[in-house]
């Protein structure tokens, strides 16, 4: 009798949402953002003093982030947060945004090509969000909140 063939484990690439939730679900908050395109991960202290706030892309990319936040934390190598830290992580959220956001109004796009301003509707509002993200992370950077200022587009 031959012996069973090892199971390779799954590839990165095949991780989908429904993994993460059932893998990390009981320990992170996994929420897909849909207006920014990202999928984000919450994890917060016992004590509600320090939070850890993580994004990606795509689920494989925020299970490698989970699992490395997991590691780090059963290590005693992650660093405590200050009091404050929540806006680093949303500083830290608004500038992975804004890295998606160009990444995507750069690639070639046929209807971009058929306007006459060179970028379709979607594009365009690609760099619109990168223009909100990035004013609202200069307000964060400031020590100001974040949210847009009344009567501001959204």
């Amino acid at each position: 009798m031959a012996p069973n063939p090892i199971t390779p484990a799954p590839e990165p690439a095949t991780i989908t949402g429904r993994d993460l939730h059932e893998r990390f679900g009981d320990r992170w908050d996994i929420r897909r953002e849909l207006a920014i395109g990202i999928l984000t991960a919450e994890r917060r202290s016992p004590d509600g003093l320090h939070i850890r706030y993580l994004c990606a892309r795509t689920p494989a990319e925020l299970a490698a982030k989970i699992e490395q936040a997991e590691a780090e934390a059963g290590t005693g190598t992650q660093a405590r947060e200050p009091l404050d830290g929540g806006r680093f992580q949303r500083l830290q959220a608004l500038e992975d945004a804004i890295k998606f956001r160009r990444a995507r109004a750069a690639e070639p796009c046929p209807d971009c090509d058929a306007t006459a301003d060179g970028r379709c509707d979607d594009h365009a509002r690609d760099l619109d969000l990168i223009g909100e993200y990035e004013a609202a992370a200069r307000r964060l950077g400031a020590g100001q909140d974040c949210q847009q200022p009344a009567g501001a587009r959204s």
